[in-house]
């Protein structure tokens, strides 16, 4: 597997689009109440890792992180229905 570094591409490229974001998150399971089946889990978004087609480098903690996937639309034109896939 080759690793594609700055080198391999040129700045404003067309041919090569690369955006890496990624997150590091923690995953909190709630005992259950009685009754409850399962435990409740809560996901909480504690910090990302941005890196842009032109390779800038951004690194966003915990309170930037919130702000920005709030900022997000709620319509999402590249939404995928997973139960049509599975058909």
């Amino acid at each position: 597997m080759t690793r594609i570094t700055p080198s391999h591409l040129k700045k404003g490229s067309k041919d090569y689009i690369l955006q890496v974001l990624q997150g590091l998150n923690a995953n909190v399971d709630i005992s259950p109440n009685e009754g409850q089946l399962f435990p409740l889990t809560k996901f909480i978004a504690w910090s990302a890792y941005y890196q842009t087609e032109v390779w800038e480098q951004e690194t966003w903690e915990q309170e930037e992180l919130q702000k920005k996937l709030k900022a997000q639309p709620l319509d999402n034109p590249d939404q995928v229905d997973q139960r049509k896939l599975l058909k």
